[in-house]
């Protein structure tokens, strides 16, 4: 696998560059579409939406080839304190949606929006290209996102995966993350599509992720 100091691996950069903002959008979108689709969709009005409220400075990128090359992955984060790689307020939402659309997808997004305890650094989400799958890089983005934490002084390093995302489970605890609790997505589970959410944390006083 390659390492991300290895000349074929891809560069990672704190933040997403300006010419890579619209290619981050449609990859989160592309795999997080199916939770959100809901709330924001459909992808018309989605995207848009999704660049004017994206916050560059709370992610994590991956890019293939020189400046400014493709985005090939990121990983968005997120702690008690703040928001998200999507910083949106009801404001955002009425502009996006009209008033009543703001309303009620507000609301949707509130109930399944998940906020990290303090001490801790969430990632918020993990999202690697098709094409670029297979090469280590969402293992590259959690290595960079650890040391981000550690950095910074946070516990842990903590992230939720979807129950039955048996191949994202078996990674995050390759790595180090332990399951810590789970959550059911109970009568949302219609509009969401899964039945639970599993917890994980990573200590950082642990080693480094390797």
């Amino acid at each position: 696998m390659p390492r991300p100091s290895d000349p074929a691996a891809p560069r990672l950069s704190e933040g997403v560059d300006p010419a890579h903002l619209a290619a981050a959008v449609r990859l989160f979108w592309d795999a997080f579409g199916a939770k959100l689709g809901v709330a924001l969709g459909p992808a018309g009005k989605a995207l848009p939406f999704l660049t004017r409220c994206a916050i560059p400075a709370r992610a994590l990128s991956a890019v293939d080839g020189g400046s400014p090359g493709r985005l090939c992955g990121l990983a968005t984060l997120r702690d008690a304190a703040s928001g998200g790689f999507i910083g949106a307020g009801f404001g955002d939402l009425r502009a996006g949606y009209g008033t009543v659309g703001a309303l009620w997808r507000g609301a949707l997004l509130s109930l399944i929006d998940s906020r990290p305890q303090p001490g801790a650094l969430m990632v918020e989400s993990l999202c690697v290209a098709p094409e670029a799958g297979g090469r280590g890089i969402g293992t590259a983005l959690l290595m960079r996102a650890a040391d981000r934490a550690r950095a910074q002084g946070y516990r842990q390093l903590v992230l939720d995966v979807i129950e039955e995302n048996d191949a994202a489970r078996r990674l995050y605890e390759r790595l180090g993350f332990r399951a810590t609790g789970s959550t059911a997505t109970g009568p949302l589970r219609p509009v969401l599509g899964f039945r639970r959410v599993v917890h994980m944390a990573l200590p950082l006083e642990a080693a480094p992720l390797s």
